[in-house]
């Protein structure tokens, strides 16, 4: 949990790097400035040998002179420890994150993020919440699965963008949540179509968490959400083994947890303690 932030408008050498305790009108202008420099939905500062952009970034920032090597020094240092991957572009801009990531109140601003939504198992910090920043969390148990969370994790990012996806990993259940946004931006996107996108678009992140009661899960999201003259139901046996093969058919995927939600939550490092 952090501190109470100073209230002085211009901050001295020792505590100007510390970008959570910045007034924040002097975080929302250095944020500012590096959004101006990057391209759209780009998470990038300039280089640190860009003597010339920093120290006119630490002036408009309001910082004290000759301020501008530290303060690359640092923006850098922050910005290398956060991993962002952009799953959606402009103007309903998305990213997939972990729960580090999102504890960076600097790379926040940059990103011009308006809601974070997390699934966990229990409640978190809205660390950014007086900035502006909303925050919605699907707390996952043994009772009440992802599946259960979906539509009001879109309905969420939807209304809160650009907004940022995360989980204890970055590319498990919140790849899952992702695939759901797809769905619900775009009716005529199946399972296998969604999850693909995923990948392309996240391609740096890794093997995508995703198991086959996952993809089955999406199948049912999708056709609760289709016309009712196409949905297809999914409340038999039968049809949820073929609406995971048409997936799996495309996908190397992890074995069905099927039954054993704590075995697919621990998977994910979702710890459930009742």
């Amino acid at each position: 949990q952090h501190l109470p932030r100073q209230s002085r408008s211009v901050i001295n050498s020792a505590r100007a790097m510390e970008f959570d305790y910045v007034p924040f009108e002097q975080l929302k202008q250095l944020a500012t400035c590096l959004r101006r420099h990057a391209s759209q939905d780009s998470f990038e500062a300039p280089p640190e040998d860009d003597h010339d952009w920093w120290e006119d970034a630490a002036v408009e920032a309001g910082l004290s002179a000759g301020m501008g090597a530290e303060l690359a020094e640092s923006v850098h240092s922050d910005f290398a420890s956060r991993e962002f991957h952009l799953v959606n572009r402009a103007p309903m801009s998305v990213w997939l994150g972990d729960l580090c990531s999102t504890e960076s109140r600097l790379a926040i601003q940059a990103l011009n993020i308006k809601g974070i939504c997390t699934i966990a198992s229990h409640g978190i910090d809205e660390l950014w919440k007086d900035d502006g920043v909303a925050y919605h969390t699907a707390i996952v148990s043994n009772s009440t699965p992802i599946a259960l969370h979906l539509d009001a994790c879109v309905e969420f990012i939807r209304s809160h963008t650009p907004a940022i996806i995360c989980c204890s990993s970055g590319f498990g259940v919140s790849a899952m949540v992702t695939a759901a946004f797809f769905m619900s931006s775009a009716p005529a996107l199946d399972v296998q179509a969604a999850v693909r996108m995923l990948e392309e678009q996240a391609a740096g992140v890794g093997k995508l968490d995703l198991s086959e009661e996952d993809l089955a899960d999406l199948e049912a999201f999708r056709a609760a959400r289709q016309p009712e003259e196409l949905q297809t139901p999914l409340v038999n046996t039968a049809a949820r083994k073929r609406a995971v093969g048409r997936a799996q058919s495309a996908f190397p995927l992890k074995p069905s947890c099927s039954g054993q939600g704590e075995s697919r939550n621990a998977r994910r490092k979702i710890m459930i303690t009742s």
